[in-house]
């Protein structure tokens, strides 16, 4: 086992590269950065999953490691997508005049009365950076205090007893986990169809399939099938460690399946930027003359240049 996840590690770290270099060798300079940020997620999370094969006692720092990085990973890929359109600005005047999908899950249920109605405007992007924002924030802090009751002995992992801190803990974590990914999911649900022409799609499935089986697959482990005895002790090894090491072999190498996609659509050929279809006065040429946007266009803040037909691999 150990030697295939060697060799899964080692591959996950060579179409990371591999993607990287090519990033930052065709891509528009905006997305470079942000991009890179984003693929890391893969190879992190990988050493995560390999190292708590190699040290088992060290799983409850590597599981509370990887989940805060993924949380970062999940705003600055809401940065990019903001980036695709341009900036914030450019995402409002795009969306005008449609209202954000507010009532998606995880959230559906949430009281209509505290749901934005109004049309897409500045102050509910922001709203969306903060509700993704405060989820690594929150994790950093509940880190910090596990790992505080942990060394008290007040804390233990997987551990629900009404005196453990775990289940506080874990509640705590878990709705600040639903507000982030209820923003997230307004973010690129009201994108989806007007990114087609960047990948979208296949992008945030392969990014939102790491959270899938980072939290959803332990979750169904831990709780379900290691309780129910489905996961045999196997002497010295415990239900536990046997389920801790199921779960990060098999982690590893989903991540490797979902890093191939991930290379494969982000070393496609893209616009430079999501295009408009109407009038454009901030972006558009000097004087106050307005101009129809037929081409893709570029711009930088402060900024603007129309290119026509040009690709770049991003």
């Amino acid at each position: 086992m150990f030697g295939l996840a060697t060799v899964a590690l080692i591959l996950l770290v060579l179409l990371f590269t591999d993607t990287v270099i090519h990033v930052i060798r065709h891509c528009r300079i905006v997305f470079k950065e942000t991009t890179a940020i984003v693929l890391t997620v893969y190879p992190v999370l990988g050493l995560c999953s390999y190292l708590g094969l190699l040290f088992q006692k060290a799983n409850i720092f590597l599981d509370a490691a990887a989940q805060l990085y993924f949380a970062l990973c999940m705003y600055q890929f809401l940065t990019l997508t903001l980036k695709y359109f341009g900036g914030e600005s450019r995402f409002v005047t795009k969306m005008s005049g449609t209202v954000l999908p507010w009532k998606s899950p995880p959230c559906c249920c949430w009281p209509c009365c505290v749901c934005p109605k109004a049309t897409v405007n500045k102050q509910q992007i922001r709203l969306i950076r903060i509700l993704v924002m405060q989820y690594p924030w929150v994790q950093l802090v509940l880190s910090i205090i596990m790992v505080t009751l942990w060394l008290e002995g007040w804390y233990g992992h997987m551990d629900m007893t009404p005196y453990n801190a775990y289940i506080y803990v874990n509640v705590v974590s878990v709705i600040s986990f639903f507000f982030g990914l209820w923003g997230f999911i307004v973010g690129f649900k009201a994108s989806l169809q007007r990114l087609q022409e960047f990948f979208y799609t296949p992008k945030i499935l392969s990014f939102q399939l790491c959270l899938v089986f980072l939290r959803l697959q332990a979750l169904i482990v831990n709780a379900i099938l290691v309780p129910t005895g489905v996961i045999p002790c196997l002497p010295p090894i415990s239900p536990r460690v046997f389920a801790n090491m199921i779960l990060n072999a098999l982690l590893l190498g989903q991540l490797v399946v979902l890093m191939v996609v991930a290379r494969y659509y982000y070393k496609l050929p893209t616009p430079e930027m999501v295009s408009l279809t109407h009038h454009d006065n901030t972006y558009g040429g000097g004087g106050g003359d307005e101009e129809m946007m037929t081409t893709t266009q570029f711009a930088d803040e402060g900024d603007a240049m129309v290119m026509n037909g040009k690709m770049e691999k991003c």
